[in-house]
């Protein structure tokens, strides 16, 4: 497997990874609200940085859905 362990999808689209226990999120205007609570990783080797949440932070982060939500909806649909 290329990057991991999981990818993670919403409405058919690649928002994120779950790798090595950890959170992925791509990192786009939708997702900006993670930039002062969240550091900055690659979910596999070569790839674009990415948000990374751990998992202690998943229960104070209750807009966390609606990043998802709100970057899935931001990209293309698949051809």
């Amino acid at each position: 497997m290329m990057f991991g362990n999981y990818v993670l999808y919403a409405k058919r689209k690649t928002i994120g990874f779950i790798c090595n226990e950890l959170l992925y999120i791509k990192m786009l205007p939708e997702s900006e609200a993670l930039k002062e609570r969240c550091e900055v990783g690659e979910p596999y080797p070569g790839a674009k940085p990415y948000y990374v949440v751990a998992e202690d932070q998943l229960d104070t982060m209750e807009y966390l859905v609606s990043i998802l939500l709100a970057i899935a909806d931001s990209l293309p649909e698949k051809k």
